[in-house]
């Protein structure tokens, strides 16, 4: 029997999408302003009602960046962001720069699923920066990064200029020789 978590794919976002993944960034940046303080500029709309992220072309012009977009049984369920930023200032491969899943697939798996599935597709250091104010992410990214054991896992905290908050650090563990005798 096939697990609900079998109808995930998950997919390099091409440049025809990115008016999908803008849209998607329209709920996620929703998600997040439940965290602003109301004398805070962060989590506003500009005046046309619309939440900005200038970064979001960059991820098909710069060789660093690469989009993914989740489905679920063919429907749109999410997507991610990496890059190769070091929020610890650290030598480091990629970055998890951005990461959303759509509520109603929330709590199931896929997000989890998703994530692992892009780290094992590009292998090497690793950072997932946690925004302090993000509660609920910390157990999430804990609980996906407990699965990746091909990997030393570090706890970091920013340095509140790069960084304000938790860094979880993936570095590959190191493959022992092979010692056999003859």
């Amino acid at each position: 029997m096939k697990s609900i978590r079998d109808a995930l794919k998950v997919s390099a976002a091409l440049a025809s999408e990115r008016g999908i993944l803008a849209r998607l960034m329209q709920l996620y940046q929703h998600d997040f302003s439940e965290f602003a303080r109301a004398d805070q500029s962060w989590g506003d709309v500009d005046a046309d009602g619309l939440f900005s992220y200038i970064y979001l072309d960059t991820n098909w012009a710069e060789e660093r960046r690469k989009p993914f977009v989740f489905r679920v049984n063919g429907r749109l369920a999410g997507f991610a962001f990496i890059n190769g930023w070091s929020n610890s200032g650290r030598a480091v491969d990629w970055c998890m720069s951005e990461f959303f899943v759509m509520r109603k697939y929330r709590r199931c798996g896929f997000g989890r699923d998703a994530a692992q599935w892009i780290m094992r597709d590009h292998p090497g250091v690793w950072e997932i920066p946690i925004a302090s104010y993000n509660r609920p992410a910390a157990p999430f990214w804990m609980k996906v990064v407990a699965c990746l054991a091909s990997y030393d896992i570090e706890e970091l905290t920013g340095d509140g200029i790069r960084w304000s908050g938790p860094i979880l650090r993936l570095t590959p563990k190191q493959r022992p020789l092979n010692d056999d005798p003859l």
